[in-house]
């Protein structure tokens, strides 16, 4: 569940006590994964972290990554895989869980963003 209560903040986290995301090696800094590298499974590079999706709960539901020219550019939504998945928050990069970009551009959905424009 994201915490935006201070909205100041330039640090956006998951839980509104930060001890508790130091005990939680599953939780991490919202702030801190927005920009970071996204990789496929084979370590090639995919693109980058441009945003997040939270539903209305708060919980986080999708993972947007800017694709690089060498993939297709474009914009790709891809669901958050939760602790089911194989990335860790400790990494210094988003782990896409496919092989190959051809794998990843299926799966993802392409988003549009002048659609998000006037929102």
């Amino acid at each position: 569940m994201a915490d935006f209560s201070d909205l100041r903040s330039r640090e956006y986290g998951l839980f509104v006590d930060p001890d508790q995301a130091q005990a939680e090696p599953h939780e991490f800094s919202v702030s801190k994964v927005i920009g970071d590298y996204a990789r496929l499974q084979a370590g090639q590079g995919y693109g980058y972290v441009s945003d997040l999706v939270f539903d209305s709960g708060g919980k986080l539901a999708a993972v947007v990554i800017s694709r690089e020219a060498s993939v297709g550019g474009g914009t790709y939504a891809f669901p958050y895989p939760g602790q089911t998945g194989r990335w860790s928050p400790n990494l210094s990069y988003y782990g896409l869980p496919y092989v190959t970009a051809e794998q990843a551009n299926k799966a993802g959905l392409r988003l549009d963003m002048k659609e998000f424009q006037n929102s």
